[in-house]
């Protein structure tokens, strides 16, 4: 890129550039991704440590309430259903940690929420 001469200056038209090349670079969408056979895996992982609050108090983002879903919940729910679609199998990995385990002692750190070790997927997000 070369700048020509500045107003008053030798050149005709003061203020105008020349390129000498250009390489113009496209950068892929997501949907150009998912077009050429991109697949993703959804896997969600949940938080059950005590610094979120007790899930009985309506106050948290984390309440548990009959017939509601909380707001993390809510946006699990509307961005897995859409990413879930460009899964292979539609299987979503749903994970937890910070809780205390049936049987266990101390907080576990990572834990199928299946209840299974051996299931870490659920079928769909919902």
């Amino acid at each position: 890129l070369v700048l020509l001469d500045r107003p008053g200056g030798k050149t005709a038209k003061p203020g105008s550039l020349a390129v000498d090349s250009i390489h113009v670079t496209r950068v892929p969408t997501f949907l150009d991704y998912i077009t050429e056979g991109c697949e993703l895996t959804v896997t969600v992982a949940v938080d059950f440590t005590a610094s979120n609050g007790d899930i009985k108090d309506p106050k948290s983002l984390h309440a548990m309430l009959e017939g509601q879903f909380n707001q993390y919940q809510q946006a699990m729910i509307g961005i897995g259903e859409v990413i879930v679609e460009y899964d292979h199998d539609q299987k979503v990995g749903a994970l937890g940690f910070g809780a205390i385990l049936p049987n266990g002692a101390e907080a576990s750190h990572n834990f199928a929420l299946s209840g299974s070790p051996a299931q870490t997927e659920v079928d769909g997000v919902a």
